[in-house]
């Protein structure tokens, strides 16, 4: 029973911040619209790729892998959150390096999919590159954050969890991604146990976005 609770842990967890946006007076505020964008999309993606995972045997012969939409997810979860952490930088330079990364992590979503991997396969390259542009954006967020504010009042400040949720999501996740497709290859029992570390990180990551969205409320 727990554990096709867990199994079920990337549908359910994204459900976590989107009740704490249903419950939250302060929709309007710039990271929880970011936030809400993101879980409605998790949701959407996350169902559709455990559905045709538990249910792969019933599933037509043209969509019998989930790696389209665990692809997918990674594009959308970089390209929300680098766009929050540009809307959210403290000076123009910044914001100039943020969109040119953002614009080569583009470019290389683009060439990686149309020359080097097919978009139905697990993408090492891109949950990797997703991994350094959101770390390069969110560590300097919470750097500054840490810089400008001094008293207690920072465990309130909903981008600061924001960043602590991504930084540590991505941090502890990369070297899974970065091997992921590997290890399938070579061990797959390992490769689907192994994820349950992402699972966990995960849970987190959205429990950090729903303290968010709280503080946006108090």
């Amino acid at each position: 029973m727990l554990r096709n609770i867990f199994d079920w842990s990337e549908v359910w967890a994204p459900v976590i911040p989107l009740f704490a946006y249903l419950l939250c007076k302060n929709k309007g505020e710039t990271g929880v619209i970011f936030v809400f964008t993101y879980t409605v999309i998790a949701i959407i993606l996350n169902g559709l790729a455990d559905v045709v995972w538990h249910f792969n045997h019933l599933m037509p012969s043209w969509i019998q892998s989930n790696n389209v939409f665990y692809n997918i997810h990674s594009i959308m979860r970089c390209s929300i959150f680098s766009l929050l952490f540009i809307k959210q930088a403290d000076d123009s330079m910044k914001k100039r390096i943020y969109r040119f990364l953002l614009c080569l992590y583009f470019l290389f979503v683009i060439i990686n999919f149309t020359t080097i991997q097919s978009i139905l396969f697990f993408s090492s390259y891109i949950f990797s590159a997703e991994g350094i542009l959101l770390l390069i954006m969110s560590l300097p967020c919470i750097w500054q954050i840490f810089i400008n504010e001094t008293s207690p009042s920072i465990r309130h400040q909903p981008l600061f969890w924001i960043a602590t949720g991504i930084c540590i999501y991505e941090a502890i996740n990369f070297f899974i991604f970065l091997f992921y497709s590997s290890l399938i290859k070579i061990d797959e029992y390992f490769a689907v146990h192994i994820w349950d570390i992402h699972n966990v990180f995960y849970i987190f990551f959205c429990l950090c976005l729903a303290r968010a969205i709280y503080e946006s409320g108090r």
